[in-house]
Order: C-alpha cells, then structure tokens, then sequence
C-alpha cells in the first residue's frame, strides 16, 4: 500500500482491521468507556469545542429533538474495555513510531492517538483541518457514511491554508473555493479510508455515523510531517486531536535510526533510502531544537537520560557512512555497466550476424543472373585457330596481315644469300612452313569448342588461299634472290 496516496478499502479483512462485532451502538460505547468519562463536544453551527460527560452526550443523540448540531470526534478508547473489540490495521502496527519506538518503561506515557471513536449526528461539518503533526489518518465507518472533502498538500495548498487559518472569520469560509482542486470522497458503511501525511480535509456526515479511526506517524513521509507540524506551530493550533509529544516521539525514532544504522553497518549492510532521508530530516530538526534560543521550548519534551549533541553528532555520522557507501556503490555499478557495455560490443564484432537472407526466390533470381554473366574461360592462345564465340563466341581470328609480315621477315631473315641449290630452299621453305600450320598443343583445354558456322569456314577458306600465295611469293622471292 503506498501511504503517499489516498486508499479507499471496501473490507476491513484486507487490512487486518477487525471489529469483532458490527452490532456495536452508541448505547454500548457508554457501556464500554463508562457513562462519566468527559468528552470533547464540537458545536457544529459555532464550530467551538465544549465538554460533556458520555452519558450527557448519549442522551442528546437518541433524543429526538435535537435543538444543536453535536459530535465527538476525539473519544480515544485505547485504555478502555472497548480496545478489545477494535484492532488497527496491520500497517499502522507495522510502521507507527509510537507502536515501534516508544519505550514501555519511559516515564512519559505513550501518545493515545491509535483508536479514536467518532459519534457524528446528522449535518456535523468538522473543518478543513491538518492533522496534528502531520500524521497519517484512517478512518473506519462501522455506520451510517461520511463524506470527505480533500486537498492535496502542495506547496501553494498549505501557504493558501495557512492564510486562510490565521485569518479570524475562516470559518465563514469555505477553504476548498481557495484552491484549485478538491476531492470528494464518500466513505459507506464497511469501507476504511486512508488518509496520507499532510492533506488538507473535511467531513460532513450526511446520516448518523458511528466511526473508528486512528493517527499514527511513521517514515515515508517524514519531510512533510515536519512542515504540517511547524505550520501548526506558527498558527498555535490546539486542536481536538493534537498529537501529544510530538518531538518526543522523533527523538525516539532518531534513536532508532542510529542503532539500526550501525548494525546494518557492522554486517556490511545499508540502510533503506527512505529511511535515510528520514535520518537527515530527524537530524536536522534535533540541530534546530537544541540551538541556545529554542532549547528553552523545546527541552519538555526531550526524553530523560538522552545526550542529544552526542545523539546528532552519531548520526551525521552514520548518515556520511551510508552515502559514501552509496556513492563507491554507484561509482562501481557504473563501472561494471560500462565493462559490460565494452565486452558486448566487443562480442558484436567478433561475432557479426550474417546477413538476412533473402527470400528463396530472390536466392534463385540472382544465382540465375550471375550465371548469365559469366563468361567461359578464355583458351589459350592458338595460332591460326579461332577462339570460341560469345554466347558462344567465336574465336577471335589474329590479323593475318601482321603475321605473315612478322614470319615474312623471319624468314628473309632465316634464308642465307649464298645458298646455291635450289632443292634445299625448297626444303627449308616448307620445314617452316609446317612449324607455322601446327598448333601448340594445349594441356588439360576442358573449354568446349562449338562447332564453326558457315561464315567462320568460310574465312578459314579464306586464309588457306592466302597462306598458299604467300608461299608462291616466297618461292618466287627465293627463285630471284637466287638468280
């Protein structure tokens, strides 16, 4: 349960609440608490507060002319026979300083604020109103139903209630016309409200109510206790359920925090962050209660046998302890983000995913086109043989010119002047000749040679011709040189 927001519960089992009868009337609570305990009565119309025996009161309620508008909001039954047919909820055990850190031998009596009876006639109006330091509320509604009117504790919400408080005709006004946002909240019969730290509210019972409530302080919201309980202060308001002891029960809590602290510290253990900013806030109104100009109003209400600047000086001291663990904390978990952050980049370069692959399809598409685009591996070179064609190719045919020229010279170059018999120029002419018809043979060739068309054997046709005048010409050339 977050006690930072307003709860509305609708069964008292959820909470450990328990009344352990529902047929609970007015007539019993005087049985209970006895017929001549004084009470505090409100005067709804004046909004004053008077004192009436419980039996005064009861009569008043079940009579049937009811000349005034009475109710009595602060009957605390605690000490009475009555505790034992109502319990507080569970969390208020669990968290409120009085219940935990309150001594049972300190010679200041606990603070009875946990129970509370209300007794609320038809058309009772309690005020816009804080709760005495700023402690939290639950109010349990056994009959009847209340409605509740209340106020976020902004900033702006308690300075506007704080003006509106010290001005002396308030109650002639409405408070919630003020501010900019009021909550209304009807409670039923069976239904526990939980009311946070500080809000600002008030109650208007539309039927005869009987209720049950409580007040209890606790550290969640410890920051804005301290404020309600000086703006309470500054206005010097006594109301029906101040909070009795207030700085006593801090002292305590301050206490507590100090030896828990420690033991946390000794096992090497820190303490929870609410609790150390409950710390600092203690601490710093211990600094402000002690100081030579306010000691005289507030040293009533220091325990015996306490040594406060010993008290504050321990704990300062065990708050620096818990933030520099704190700070090495951060310093080391950002460290250690940082070397993971480094090893997965480190690993996302080392182990880069794969590509997406593309759908099938796609796959197929591009194999077939790279197959297109490859061309065959090109042959040797050949002389005289054509190479194969593109898709196929044929092969390219080498100029002819070039080559007869280059082998023509060889040739000149080959033949000696001075050879006298012509059989042997004949000899040698052909000898070389076959040297330039054979091709090289050409190792492992695993290129496929189509065929050739018509036009290439037409050009081979072509180049036999010319091959064949060329070696008349040569012949002829050697018949003149030999003249």
């Amino acid at each position: 349960m977050d006690l930072r927001n307003l709860v509305l519960v609708s069964k008292e089992g959820w909470l450990g609440l328990s009344c352990t009868s529902t047929y609970v009337y007015v007539s019993d609570v005087e049985n209970y608490v006895g017929p001549e305990r004084v009470v505090d009565v409100t005067d709804v119309t004046k909004q004053k507060e008077c004192k009436m025996k419980l039996k005064e009161f009861v009569d008043y309620y079940y009579s049937t002319n009811r000349k005034r508008v009475l109710n009595v909001i602060n009957l605390e039954f605690s000490d009475t026979r009555m505790s034992n047919f109502v319990e507080a909820p569970d969390i208020v055990k669990k968290l409120s300083w009085v219940e935990n850190y309150w001594p049972d031998d300190a010679l200041l009596a606990k603070p009875k604020v946990t129970k509370y009876c209300l007794i609320c006639v038809k058309d009772s109006y309690t005020d816009f109103h804080i709760d005495s330091g700023g402690a939290s509320a639950w109010y349990h509604i056994l009959k009847g139903e209340t409605i509740f009117y209340l106020i976020k504790p902004a900033s702006a919400n308690i300075s506007l209630y704080e003006r509106w408080r010290s001005a002396s005709n308030h109650s002639e006004m409405f408070f919630a016309d003020q501010v900019d946002k009021c909550y209304k909240c009807t409670v039923k019969q069976g239904q526990t409200l939980f009311i946070p730290t500080g809000w600002i509210y008030a109650m208007l019972t539309a039927v005869d109510c009987l209720a049950f409530a409580g007040h209890f302080l606790h550290s969640i919201s410890v920051e804005m206790q301290m404020r309600a309980y000086e703006v309470e202060r500054r206005l010097k308001i006594v109301s029906l359920t101040q909070f009795p002891n207030y700085e006593t029960a801090c002292w305590y809590t301050g206490r507590y925090l100090l030896e828990k602290f420690k033991a946390l510290h000794k096992s090497d253990q820190q303490p929870a962050p609410h609790l150390v900013q409950a710390a600092k806030i203690l601490n710093s109104a211990f600094r402000s209660w002690t100081k030579k100009q306010a000691l005289i109003e507030h040293e009533d209400e220091l325990p015996e046998h306490f040594r406060p600047s010993q008290l504050i000086k321990d704990l300062a001291k065990e708050i620096r302890i818990t933030e520099n663990a704190s700070k090495i904390n951060k310093t080391e978990l950002s460290a250690s983000i940082n070397m993971e952050e480094i090893h997965a980049v480190e690993k996302e370069e080392v182990l880069t995913p794969l590509p997406e692959t593309p759908p099938l399809e796609k796959v197929q598409k591009k194999k077939i086109k790279t197959l297109k685009t490859l061309k065959p591996p090109k042959p040797p070179k050949v002389p005289k043989i054509p190479k194969p064609p593109k898709e196929p190719k044929p092969p390219k045919i080498p100029k002819v010119k070039e080559g007869g020229k280059k082998k023509g010279k060889k040739l000149k170059e080959s033949v000696p002047p001075s050879i006298p018999d012509l059989d042997l120029l004949e000899a040698h002419t052909k000898e070389a000749l076959t040297k330039v018809e054979t091709p090289k043979k050409v190792k492992n060739s695993k290129t496929v040679i189509n065929p050739p068309n018509k036009e290439i054997v037409a050009k081979q046709n072509d180049v036999e011709k010319f091959e064949v005048r060329e070696q008349n010409k040569m012949k002829t050339e050697a018949k003149w040189k030999y003249k």
